[in-house]
């Protein structure tokens, strides 16, 4: 057997225990059985009640709310899920804000502030932000307007002064699960609010909660899997009772489950404008489908330039990389801006899931402000990083493998050597096979009587979707010829003689026709005749 294949030690009888013990997953029946009922209690979630409390008190009151929203998918679907829940609690004067990262910086800036004190609002809610906005939620306590936080990003300075801060990175919050996206965290105190008010169920919201959770790739586990497993069974997207999400389903149903999430997360994403509004956010609220179907046309021509785009900053970054010695990280400042800041961090996202190794990419903001954006292999934290530089650091936040900061132009050299040699410390390498002989890790070794393609069909449909967290299974069937494999309906056969047996690594692929792929292989003898 290869050097580079790892097989899990539980090979038990029952194949799917055996996996998911194997990625240390002991609650089966939540994994295998994602239904609502099995979703944590909200209630243990520090400062939960209070938020929802005061949010009962601000609705009955009349008081004008703001809901400030990160510009992500995640950030869209969390202040989608809240605005529609406060129409349907009886507020009638609630506004939403999102801010454009291509104009404004990260955070709550003056643009936001002034905009709260002009039309004197009296609460703000941040979604998928604001935990690191210790500053500007002072400034709103000096003019008598309430904060609320809600949002799940990792806590580097004290907890702001808020009237509620509902994150389950918190260190005294009692809820088991702390990798929830910021749409979960909305979610949760919903719920809550919906338990106090005895309200009913909307289906809708974790439909919402799947979206940004897959977005954001959080680890498809525990609550997180629960989520994503409703929006992607077409048939409960059907029920969302949402005119956007219903159409767009009906346009593309000859795509697989994964194709139409892909397609519906880079139409929101597309959905950036200027002056706090987002046209995902408005497409997602419409009640009329003729304005659906304009800003549905509106968001795909956008979709469409960006995917030019995209390709050309994949070619450039792709020359980039190839021309330099990058083995442990990717560090590249973009001097003459031939990379949009809106893509910084699908650049940087590209390199790490090509090369398994982190990356980070900077960008021009203002004349002396970088603006940079990480993403990492699962042995890589980006937040601890960051931490031992902070010094060289305007502001910094997001998660362990995707994260992003401001600095100042003159200290870029200072954080390359200091990340550097925190990555050689990591001995991370790139994985890619062009470079290095990574690590397979194999999750079952199936006799070769298992192997059929509605048997593993079967156990693909069990563990799907797949993201973070959460890869598709990797089997080694061992000893079976290439005339056996061609009986099945899989890809990536391997050119060899029919006489030689093969051990071959199968797994799952996102194709409707052809799901089971071939992803490594190896010879093993000569049948004789």
């Amino acid at each position: 057997m290869k050097e580079n294949w790892i097989i899990n030690s539980y090979q038990d009888k029952d194949i799917e225990k055996s996996i998911l013990l194997g990625r240390g997953i002991v609650n089966y029946k939540k994994f295998l059985f994602p239904t609502l009922d099995k979703l944590n209690n909200p209630f243990l979630l520090a400062d939960g009640e209070k938020a929802a409390k005061r949010i009962i008190s601000a609705v009955e009151k009349k008081e004008k709310i703001f809901i400030f929203g990160h510009d992500d998918v995640d950030g869209v679907t969390s202040t989608v899920l809240l605005y529609k829940f406060l129409t349907k609690l009886g507020s009638g004067n609630h506004f939403y804000y999102i801010p454009n990262r291509e104009y404004e910086k990260y955070g709550i800036q003056k643009n936001f502030k002034d905009k709260v004190l002009k039309d004197e609002a009296r609460l703000v809610i941040t979604v998928d932000i604001g935990i690191n906005d210790i500053e500007a939620i002072d400034f709103f306590n000096k003019h008598n307007i309430d904060t609320i936080v809600l949002d799940h990003h990792i806590i580097f300075r004290e907890l702001p002064n808020a009237i509620a801060v509902v994150n389950p990175q918190r260190e005294d919050c009692n809820f088991p699960f702390n990798m929830l996206a910021g749409v979960g965290v909305v979610y949760n105190v919903v719920k809550i609010i919906e338990k106090l008010k005895d309200l009913s169920f909307d289906s809708l919201y974790p439909i919402l909660a799947g979206i940004g959770t897959i977005a954001d790739r959080m680890p498809l586990i525990d609550d997180n899997r629960i989520f994503a497993s409703l929006c992607w069974q077409i048939e409960n997207i059907e029920k969302s009772k949402n005119l956007f999400i219903e159409y767009f389903t009906e346009l593309n149903r000859d795509l697989s489950e994964a194709q139409i999430l892909d397609k519906l997360i880079k139409l929101i994403t597309a959905g950036r404008e200027k002056n706090g509004n987002h046209l995902g956010v408005e497409i997602l609220l419409a009640n009329c489908l003729s304005e659906v179907k304009e800003k549905y046309n509106i968001l795909q021509r956008r979709v469409e330039k960006n995917n030019e785009e995209v390709k050309a900053v994949i070619k450039f970054i792709d020359e980039r990389f190839n021309s330099q010695d990058y083995k442990q990280i990717f560090i590249y400042y973009d001097k003459n801006n031939k990379i949009p800041i809106r893509f910084i961090g699908l650049t940087a996202s590209y390199i790490a899931d090509k090369y398994g190794i982190p990356s980070l990419v900077l960008t021009t903001r203002d004349n002396n402000i970088l603006s940079a954006e990480s993403r990492g292999p699962e042995e890589f934290d980006w937040i601890k990083s960051f931490n031992k530089i902070k010094n060289h650091l305007i502001q910094y936040g997001g998660h362990k493998r995707a994260a992003g900061f401001t600095c100042h132009i003159n200290e870029f050299e200072n954080i390359k050597k200091k990340l550097e040699k925190i990555a050689k410390e990591n001995s991370i390498t790139t994985q890619n096979t062009e470079y290095l002989n990574h690590k397979i890790y194999i999750d079952y070794q199936l006799q070769k009587e298992n192997f059929n393609i509605k048997f593993l069909q079967k156990i693909f449909n069990n563990f799907a979707p797949f993201g973070e967290g959460n890869n598709p299974p990797i089997f080694l069937i061992n000893n079976v010829s290439k005339v056996e494999l061609e009986r099945c309906n899989i890809e990536n056969i391997p050119s060899v003689s029919d006489r030689k047996k093969l051990n071959v690594l199968v797994s799952f692929n996102d194709s409707i026709q052809n799901p089971i792929n071939i992803i490594d292989y190896e010879i093993v003898c000569r049948t004789t005749f």
